[in-house]
């Protein structure tokens, strides 16, 4: 097995390869970037590129959220990678983003009807 990115054919296969620094992840960044307002910024380690992000949105978007996004595009972009290797799938870049978008969405979905539903649990208990 190759050391080389999948995505590239670059570079040697680091965490921070894969989810930073590769052409390809930095064009689904971009994207991610351009769609939150910020002007994309470049990290020298995984913790420092979940940190810049969230200190470049922190005015625009919610604490509970900034995280929130982070995670999906890591999350998509380590998906894209796992479907090229095992399912020999493309890497397209827009396509990344666009799952991001959605499972974002998702995310926020799914913790509004947790933190809901601890609300309606609380309604009641008090209630009672």
């Amino acid at each position: 097995m190759s050391n080389l990115c999948v995505m590239c054919n670059g570079d040697g296969e680091s965490v921070l390869h894969l989810l930073v620094l590769c052409p390809f992840a930095k064009t689904v960044w971009q994207h991610v970037c351009s769609w939150a307002s910020i002007v994309p910024f470049q990290a020298v380690s995984l913790i420092d590129h979940m940190l810049l992000f969230s200190a470049s949105v922190e005015r625009r978007v919610p604490a509970n959220k900034r995280l929130l996004l982070w995670l999906a595009a890591i999350w998509a972009i380590w998906g894209r990678r796992n479907a090229a290797i095992f399912k020999n799938e493309d890497a397209v870049a827009v396509e990344v983003f666009d799952q991001i978008r959605l499972s974002s969405w998702h995310w926020q979905i799914i913790d509004g009807e947790k933190r809901w539903k601890q609300d309606e649990s609380t309604i009641r208990e008090v209630r009672n």
